[in-house]
């Protein structure tokens, strides 16, 4: 099996976690050759741990010098690093947010067309099992009347802190702010609205992702109302068929993750409730609810345990390797970035 030379571009949590423990798992497919962060201390520890021969504090050092197959960027910002990877030759697999700017996101998926380059977004759901079996669950019902989608979560370290730490050190450079970058390419907006978009950024693209597994199109938004704060908000959407969407979102400071999927059609309802992305195999709960007569029928399905961000560096392989269809390609990116401005759009008091 021909093996595939991946650099880590971001040492962070994600990486340390979820990534490199997997394509360690994988090494049959991957070899890890090199890895880069900004901070030398995380770098030095992580690569370490992880027994990562090549280490740099730059990524254009790293591209030019090791010159990897496929990149892992995992950085705070992506878009620098994952178009200097594509630009180099490599193939990414680029955690979400893809893009915060519009201009950004065209811009990458633009030149790694050109180029002829992977760019495979990180959305992990959309490689769990469950969430696979419960789509075909709604792909099949008819008649379809209300989607709704809610995601509230707590602070992702009571989480974290559980099992497994990780390493941070405060060795940083200064780096340009996002909120700094977002600010200037929205214009003179409240500060709410800056908030708004990073939660939408940093949490929403999963909501986004999910929902265009059944729906790929940027939905119609014909309602949007946020907390003052930016720390919470409800639109409402309208599909290509009509179908209407209401999606709440919020964040609060209860150790809970609390994320669903939930289309109610004529004959059925089918419910798709994930667990914390950060609990390994942990089984997305899939339920069908339908009538049989005067009796309902609940049924709950479990198609594997399998772990959704194992998966989707196995799909990143097909593509390369084979040629495979890729699931969550730049163009996701480019959508996300698209329904965060549409909402916002809507939240603006009237000219």
């Amino acid at each position: 099996m021909r093996k595939l030379r991946v650099a880590i571009i971001g040492c962070g949590h994600i990486a340390q976690w979820m990534h490199i423990p997997y394509l360690r798992e994988l090494d049959d497919r991957y070899d890890i050759v090199a890895a880069c962060d900004l901070s030398a201390q995380t770098l030095q520890r992580v690569a370490d741990f992880f027994q990562i021969p090549a280490r740099y504090t730059d990524h254009e050092q790293l591209l030019r010098e090791i010159q990897p197959d496929v990149c892992l960027i995992a950085t705070h910002d992506h878009y620098e690093q994952a178009l200097a990877a594509v630009e180099a030759g490599a193939h990414i697999l680029v955690e979400k947010p893809m893009c915060w700017l519009l201009s950004e996101a065209e811009h990458l998926t633009r030149r790694a067309a050109e180029l002829g380059r992977i760019v495979q977004v990180g959305y992990h759901k959309r490689y769990d099992p469950n969430y696979e079996r419960g789509l075909e669950l709604m792909q099949a019902a008819d008649q379809r009347r209300l989607l709704y989608l809610r995601c509230v979560i707590g602070p992702n370290q009571r989480y974290v802190d559980d099992f497994w730490p990780g390493w941070r050190y405060q060795d940083l450079p200064p780096a340009p702010s996002v909120a700094d970058k977002i600010r200037e390419d929205l214009g003179d907006v409240p500060p709410a609205y800056i908030s708004a978009y990073m939660l939408m950024g940093g949490l929403s693209t999963h909501t986004f992702s999910i929902f265009r597994g059944l729906y790929p199109e940027v939905p119609e938004v014909h309602g949007f109302h946020m907390t003052a704060d930016g720390r919470g908000y409800s639109a409402l959407l309208q599909t290509s068929d009509g179908l209407a969407v209401t999606m709440d979102t919020g964040l609060i400071d209860v150790k809970t993750f609390d994320e669903e999927m939930a289309l109610f059609a004529h004959n059925h309802i089918v419910k798709i409730n994930f667990p914390s992305p950060y609990l390994k195999n942990a089984a997305t709960d899939v339920l069908l609810q339908s009538m049989n007569g005067n009796e309902r029928i609940d049924q709950r399905f479990l198609a594997s345990n399998e772990e959704a961000y194992k998966r989707e560096w196995v799909a990143l392989y097909h593509s390369v390797v084979d040629g495979a269809p890729v699931r969550t390609p730049a163009t996701e990116g480019v959508m996300d970035v698209q329904l965060m401005r549409r909402l916002l759009e809507a939240a603006r008091p009237p000219r």
